[in-house]
């Protein structure tokens, strides 16, 4: 019953996250472009954001022409400089921690995570949640085991000080999901 209860709060918490989703999901040009503008303002005085001239762009289509495509390897070095505590290289806000990806297809890579980035996964998972259990209500009736980190050995840190990794994988479901798990 206490898992049922869990679950149910859960799902009802996710309720509103799954909302957002479906109105992005019927209007995707429109939520693209508004998010790509919020992020180029919100970017345009970073190292990177300089370089590429956010403040410029307008348009989906100008960002194309004007950001080339990229991979995690040009990023390195702006990662170490984040990772040993330069602030503003690639994102305005501070980088609160770095995730280690899986490295399932190569080496690990530090990921940085920003209040922004952490708030999208809650808000990604929250509707994922709402879908999975409501499409599955025998799901709501017992307990069940999430694991979303890679394993660290020990509590790690950047160069700079900057935390890798979270202390558990409940901190990704935000206040609410975090006292439920």
């Amino acid at each position: 019953m206490k898992a049922f209860a869990s679950n149910a709060l859960w799902v009802a918490s996710c309720l509103p996250g799954w909302l957002r989703f479906q109105h992005a999901a019927e209007h995707v040009e429109e939520t693209q472009t508004r998010l790509l503008s919020h992020y180029l303002r919100a970017n345009a005085n970073t190292e990177y954001g300089r370089l590429h001239h956010f403040a410029s762009i307008a348009s989906p289509k100008r960002f194309q022409k004007q950001v080339p495509l990229s991979t995690y390897d040009d990023y390195t070095d702006h990662i170490q400089r984040i990772g040993a505590g330069q602030a503003s290289v690639l994102t305005a806000e501070p980088v609160r921690m770095f995730e280690l990806s899986s490295g399932s297809t190569a080496a690990s890579k530090l990921i940085p995570y920003t209040d922004t980035l952490k708030s999208e996964f809650q808000r990604g998972i929250a509707s994922w949640i709402y879908n999975l259990y409501t499409n599955n209500p025998d799901l709501q009736r017992g307990p069940a085991y999430w694991s979303i980190t890679p394993l660290l050995e020990g509590k790690r840190f950047s160069s700079g000080g900057i935390p890798i990794g979270f202390e558990s994988d409940s901190a990704y479901l935000g206040l609410f999901g975090k006292l439920l798990v």
